[in-house]
């Protein structure tokens, strides 16, 4: 964006700080939510140990910014699609003076679905979302409803959560199924981020991206618990929670007005890659590239745990995962790419770059459904 002279006064400022990317000639916002798939710099910000933030060596050491808070060794998925939309990478929301005229990133590395993953360490989706309503409550001030409405209609939203809940499980699962079994789990996992969905929608989002979560037993995290093999009990929830939501987004687009989605399976991304690297430019699948133990699967990157040591690989672009459980830029990239092209079967039912320059109709928003999300996100924040 250029300079503004102050002659045009506020309502043409506000114009311009606001004015969304433009793609083939259509203006655009990206949205993002979710956790550290997405999560580029938000837990910078909020009081939360070492274990969920990203801004040490190594994290970053792939590209010239270095440690800026992605759990990973360079760039995220939706900064690859930022740059492949013309966009600027979207900066995370609580960034003090951060632009948000493209956009505005508010995952949370560690959080989940529910709002007790985690609790205390990492912002929960359902506050994620509150934020989201109270930029939105902005950007209808300084617009205008009208003209916001149709930003908020066209902007992409890219919601990505659920492994950090099965994790939980997994490592609680003697006291989570006092509880819960784990179908009845993976159901309130899914009902929780569907009822967030619907939030969205409610005020005014039209285009989902939802990525289902990768598989959580295959991680060399979760490798240590099964002797190096994928780990059953995480391999079957993730496998199961994204059978499910694939049922609910198709049936939501039924249901729903102007509902568009685009599902991208990490899970039936990831897997090839891991069972055959080489065929994807990788050479290790199964070994992480930072941390310690056999195959460096215990989670000490960056001295995370209080570790007095870890070991770091020295061809990191030959590995499918960075630690014990986040993929590298270069499977990042490639999810992008498929995403925008469309082109694997992980993605559907369209590719992202239609998203991107796709209208869709300005419909009726549920005000009395938005004021109950914005109270509800306020009365969360406040109190965490």
């Amino acid at each position: 964006m250029g300079k503004v002279s102050m002659w045009f006064g506020g309502v043409f400022y506000a114009l311009i700080v606001w004015g969304g990317g433009v793609v083939n000639g259509e203006n655009v916002m990206f949205f993002i939510f979710g956790d550290e798939v997405n999560d580029v710099g938000t837990n910078n910000y909020i009081i939360s140990s070492k274990e969920f933030q990203a801004n040490y060596y190594p994290y970053g050491i792939e590209t010239s910014c270095g440690s800026t808070g992605r759990l990973c060794d360079g760039l995220l998925i939706p900064d690859y699609i930022a740059e492949f939309a013309n966009l600027p990478f979207i900066p995370p929301y609580l960034e003090p003076n951060a632009n948000f005229s493209y956009g505005a990133n508010f995952a949370s590395g560690g959080s989940g679905a529910l709002r007790e993953t985690n609790d205390e360490e990492v912002l929960s989706l359902r506050t994620q979302v509150g934020q989201f309503i109270l930029l939105q409550e902005k950007l209808r001030r300084e617009l205008g409803n009208s003209k916001a409405k149709k930003l908020i209609a066209e902007a992409v939203y890219f919601i990505s959560v659920g492994i950090n809940d099965y994790k939980a499980f997994v490592n609680q699962y003697e006291a989570r199924t006092q509880i819960y079994d784990a179908k009845e789990y993976v159901e309130l996992v899914t009902s929780n981020l569907t009822a967030e969905i619907q939030v969205l929608y409610d005020n005014g989002a039209k285009k989902f991206l939802v990525a289902l979560p990768k598989d959580l037993g295959c991680t060399p995290g979760m490798r240590q618990l099964a002797e190096g093999d994928c780990y059953k009990l995480a391999t079957n929830i993730t496998e199961l929670h994204n059978e499910i939501m694939e049922k609910i987004l198709t049936a939501q687009a039924t249901k729903l007005e102007d509902f568009n989605y685009i599902i991208f399976n990490q899970m039936e991304f990831v897997a090839p890659r891991i069972q055959d690297p080489t065929k994807y430019g990788f050479k290790y699948g199964d070994i992480a590239c930072c941390g310690s133990g056999p195959d460096r699967r215990w989670d000490t990157c960056g001295g995370k745990l209080n570790a007095e040591s870890y070991e770091l690989c020295i061809n990191r672009s030959a590995y499918v995962y960075f630690d014990a459980y986040h993929v590298s830029q270069g499977i990042n990239k490639q999810a992008a790419i498929a995403l925008w092209e469309g082109n694997d079967s992980s993605v559907k039912p369209l590719a992202l770059k239609e998203f991107f320059n796709r209208e869709v109709s300005v419909s009726h928003v549920s005000h009395e459904r938005k004021r109950k999300a914005k109270i509800a996100a306020i009365v969360e924040h406040a109190s965490s």
